[in-house]
């Protein structure tokens, strides 16, 4: 009996090997005529020379620089090839394709993310994710947005005071916990109709900031780890258990949130239908087709992924952009000239004024080129789907990194080069509109994004207006990638009044 079953035991391994190992040569077979990483190793992939997402992005920088490929491939591990585009041809046909979804399984980052995110709109795929969309998008129309340009200014009107007050001496200041509390507050204001004062005042970090902070360097390390991509192996290690304690605090926060929402909505009934329902007022009072509202659960997801979306990476941009107004003295002349010639003797921007700043715009769209928000994503093809002639099967996995094609000197003349003058209209014409997509692009693009803009740019004209920025010489910015572009050891800016 026992020597029967040992017979079926390697007959079963010999059928498995045999199956991975053929199925491993016609992948080998597939790419054969797509370029490969020169760091790629047969065995470990990128695994060997990179440990962090930021070292893959400079494994990938390096290689578009010499090489400059439409794609190229590097085995993630001995198992399987990943795509990388890196041309705007090829990002169209991946983000134009219904069948190539958000990468789940195993491996897939918003898996590991949905523990934090639940299904919200940023991991969903399928009917899940078109209803919801279709749900949530008359919360981000122009007659929604334009009212907000008032929560901008005053946002900034607290953040400029914690300026002034923590820059007295002429001390430099590092921005980013700063601006992350204050693109927090305006989506709690905005979207969320939460009014905390609590959340800018404070000398720390707010602790969802640092929450959110913390969890997107704890999923980053997970990524690119696959060790513990088994989830009864994470979940037993220390970043694991700090993992699932930082999701229950922000799960909290944002339970808080939407039940103060729901009673306010219940004591006004008689005046929904007599006002704009914003972002949470939809998700709590909206029905589809069917009749069916959301659950509590679905609500709280979709809670999840805005205030994570909506605030660490328009902090992220904020943040790069005060950055190279420092670093760039005759463009910050540029951009602030611009913003007096608009508002005159005005101090607040409005709705109107913020679509006719145009050199500002190109700085930020150039910012955004440089310091890519989001700086990657990842997809699964669903059913046979080709590119260039080449068919992939079910399962393939293609990893967007979206600063190669921002990067990539067959898009870019001059790509290293700070140049905000190529987002001019005349300079943009022939531009293919997938060679700048740090919202991504397609169906899947951030439906926020104009919100974000409009603050971006609220907060650019308020601070250029009144300040002159300097960079600290003794402390540069380094970018790092995770799950936002960051800065290595913070962003030290003096602001001098004017």
């Amino acid at each position: 009996m026992i020597a029967y079953f040992i017979i079926v035991l390697l007959t079963f391994v010999v059928w498995k090997v045999y199956k991975i190992t053929t199925k491993w040569l016609q992948l080998r077979k597939l790419v054969e005529g797509i370029p490969v990483h020169p760091d790629n190793h047969w065995l470990l992939g990128l695994f060997h020379k990179a440990h962090t997402l930021d070292e893959v992005k400079h494994l990938l920088l390096e290689f578009m620089d010499k090489a400059s490929p439409k794609w190229f491939v590097a085995w993630l591990l001995f198992i399987k090839p990943g795509i990388f585009p890196a041309s705007p041809d090829i990002l169209r046909q991946v983000l134009s394709a219904t069948n190539v979804p958000k990468r789940h399984g195993l491996a897939g980052p918003y898996r590991m993310f949905s523990a934090w995110a639940g299904d919200g709109l940023l991991v969903s795929n399928g009917k899940k994710w078109e209803r919801n969309r279709r749900l949530l998008t008359p919360a981000f129309h122009f007659d929604i947005l334009k009212p907000y340009v008032s929560v901008f200014n005053h946002v900034v009107g607290i953040f400029m005071e914690k300026v002034d007050e923590m820059s007295e001496g002429g001390l430099s200041i590092d921005v980013y916990p700063m601006l992350s509390r204050a693109t927090l507050d305006t989506m709690l204001r905005c979207v969320m109709s939460y009014n905390d004062d609590t959340v800018q005042n404070t000398g720390s970090q707010h602790p969802y900031v640092a929450a959110t902070h913390r969890l997107g360097q704890l999923l980053m390390n997970r990524v690119i780890n696959p060790f513990i991509y088994f989830d009864f192996i994470y979940y037993n290690t220390s970043d694991g258990k700090e993992f699932k304690r930082l999701c229950n605090e922000v799960h909290e926060f944002s339970t808080k949130i939407i039940e103060k929402r729901k009673r306010t909505i219940e004591a006004e009934k008689s005046k929904i239908g007599k006002r704009h329902l914003d972002f949470l007022d939809i998700l709590i009072t909206a029905k589809d087709e069917n009749g069916e509202g959301l659950t509590f659960r679905e609500i709280r997801d979709e809670v999840d992924t805005f205030m994570f979306a909506g605030h660490d990476t328009t902090a992220s941009v904020i943040n790069w952009v005060l950055w190279s107004l420092a670093k760039y003295p005759e463009m910050q002349d540029k951009v602030r000239k611009e913003v007096e010639d608009i508002l005159d003797e005005k101090e607040e921007p409005n709705s109107e004024d913020l679509g006719k700043f145009q050199y500002m715009l190109c700085f930020i769209k150039e910012v955004m080129r440089w310091y890519t928000p989001v700086p990657a994503g990842s997809r699964t093809v669903e059913s046979p789907f080709t590119i260039d002639g080449i068919t992939f099967p079910p399962g393939q996995i293609i990893d967007l990194h979206y600063y190669l094609v921002h990067h990539n000197p067959t898009v870019w003349d001059n790509h290293w080069e700070f140049s905000p003058e190529r987002f001019l209209p005349e300079n943009s014409v022939h531009r293919d509109p997938y060679a700048f997509i740090p919202f991504s692009a397609g169906q899947r693009n951030c439906i926020g994004q104009n919100f974000a803009m409009n603050e971006i740019k609220t907060f650019i004209a308020r601070v250029v207006k009144r300040y002159t920025l300097r960079v600290d010489p003794d402390k540069e910015a380094v970018p790092i990638a995770e799950i936002v572009t960051r800065a290595k050891d913070g962003v030290y800016i003096h602001f001098d009044q004017r």
